[in-house]
Parts: structure tokens; C-alpha cells; sequence
């Protein structure tokens, strides 16, 4: 039963996925969108995940980001790499073996999302390598000591370590079925791209004002500026308490979306994950 729930959701993130606003992918190897990571480093990262996808067959790509609220309405950064990974498509379609390393700067939070292929007891692996591993540097502001120490330790144990498992025959079924549950997916994914907005702005007025604590929020849009393929788009989310005078003016920018999920630059396999991973804070 656990694997055919991991086939669902590796089936069903993808496509959700693309309901977030996510960065168009530059490369394959490195994003780094925070500009963290100095020239020599990024060069040396770069070869050693080109040698990885080369000599391994393991697409691993790092991320660099500044905050998880640059797109979209906050989420945590755990799922938020989970979506990039499966929007960008990381990793062997077939095998699941992709790895993403992101760091978010100033969420100060890290993690290492791991294809779906990959046994659950590797996440304690990607969580006792940042304590031992990374945490220090980030701690200090080195973030590109840290990073290519953390490239290195994850490769060690995950690609290095990975044995190919057979797949059992109840797999095998589910991959069969999940298919036939694909349409049923897509209607939801559209239903929820249809309605996304509104079940956010509805979910706005479950939270207490916090101005008067009393429960009334209301919230609506302003587009005032139009996303395009080159440019981002900007709206304005006006949140108001019908029981006192509290107004917030919130400025929310649209970033230019990957066009696919081989991202702009980049190119991968069509990997997915079901949320594996570890990580931590600093």
C-alpha cells in the first residue's frame, strides 16, 4: 500500500506543482537566483554534477533563492523544493534518482529534495550532513564553502550508495493503475488553477484581524501589471477588517514562469519526488 500511495503522489505533485509560481531553471547544475555562490565555486560545482550526470546517470541541480514568499503566497521550504523539483522535472523519468540542493538565504533554511526512487531512510542522511556538514559555514555566511561541501557529502551518500531496487510485482500493478487516475488528476489540477485565487482569498477570513483579534477579513486583487514570458507581472492584495479600520496594501510579484518542465535553460529527465528529503535550518 505505501507504494502505491508514493506512485499517486509522484503522479499527482507534478502536476499540482505547476500551480505555484516557480523560476524558470538558467541550468541544469546551478541557480543561483540569490547570487551566494562565488565564480570559482559555482565552476567546480558545475563540473562535479556534470562528472555526476555523466558518469552516474543522476541529474542533481542546486538552488539558490532568496525567500520562498519571492513566489507566491509563503510556504515552507521543504515543500516549496518538492514543487520546484517536480515542476523542473529532476531526475531519470523511469528511475526517480534526481537530487535538488536549495537554500533559501533568507528563510535561512536548506534542503535536499531526493527523487522518489530514493529509500525513505536517506532523509536522515540529508539531515545529519547539514548539521555536520554545512550548518557551520552557513552560520558564518559562507555559503560557498558550504554549499560544495554539502554538493560533495550528498553525493557520497545518495548517488554513491544507491543500489537500483527491483520493482516488486505490487509496483508494478500500481503503475498500471495510475494511469487510469491521471485524468481524474488533471480535472482537479484545473478546477484548483480555476479557483486557486478565490480559496486563497476565502481562507484569508479564517484568520483573526490583527488589529481588533475579531474574525472579518476580507482580501481582493489588483492586477497592475501583466506576467509575460520575459517580464514579471505585479498584483496588489488589499486585505481589510469589516469590525474595525485595519487595512494592509500588499505588493505581490508575479515571476516570469518556466514555460515547462524542462525550465528555461535547463534540461532534465521528467524525475519526480514525493516530498523525500532532509535538511534543516542554521
Amino acid at each position: 500500500m505505501r507504494r502505491l500511495f508514493i506512485a499517486l503522489i509522484a503522479s499527482i505533485l507534478p502536476i499540482m506543482a505547476m500551480a505555484q509560481d516557480y523560476p524558470a531553471s538558467l541550468t541544469s547544475y546551478v541557480n543561483d537566483y540569490a547570487d551566494i555562490i562565488d565564480a570559482d565555486t559555482e565552476a567546480r560545482i558545475t563540473q562535479t554534477l556534470t562528472d555526476l550526470r555523466e558518469t552516474k546517470g543522476v541529474e542533481m541541480t542546486v538552488v539558490t533563492i532568496n525567500s520562498t514568499a519571492d513566489y507566491g503566497d509563503k510556504t515552507d521550504v521543504p515543500t516549496f523544493t518538492t514543487g520546484l523539483f517536480n515542476d523542473w522535472g529532476v531526475g531519470n523519468a523511469t528511475k526517480n534518482n534526481g537530487i535538488m540542493f536549495l537554500v533559501s538565504k533568507f528563510d535561512r533554511e536548506m534542503f535536499i529534495g531526493l527523487g522518489s526512487g530514493y529509500p525513505r531512510e536517506f532523509d536522515k542522511r540529508m539531515d545529519y550532513l547539514f548539521d555536520q556538514h554545512v550548518k557551520s559555514h552557513f552560520q558564518k555566511g559562507d555559503y560557498s564553502k558550504g554549499i560544495e561541501i554539502g554538493v560533495t557529502e550528498t553525493i557520497e551518500r545518495t548517488a554513491d550508495n544507491w543500489v537500483e531496487p527491483k520493482t516488486p510485482l505490487f509496483e508494478r500493478i500500481a503503475a498500471k493503475i495510475v494511469p487510469i487516475l491521471i485524468p481524474f488528476v488533471f480535472l482537479l489540477f484545473f478546477l484548483f488553477i480555476l479557483f486557486r485565487n478565490k480559496m486563497s482569498d476565502t481562507w484569508v477570513r479564517t484568520k483573526s484581524c490583527p488589529n481588533c483579534g475579531r474574525r472579518g477579513l476580507s482580501r481582493n486583487r489588483e492586477t497592475t501589471q501583466t506576467v509575460t514570458r520575459t517580464t514579471p507581472g505585479e498584483q496588489i492584495l488589499r486585505t481589510r477588517c469589516r469590525h474595525c479600520d485595519y487595512r494592509d496594501d500588499h505588493t505581490h510579484i508575479i515571476p516570469v514562469r518556466s514555460s515547462s518542465s524542462s525550465g528555461g535553460g535547463g534540461s532534465f529527465g521528467g524525475g519526480g519526488s514525493s516530498g523525500g528529503g532532509g535538511g534543516g535550518r542554521w
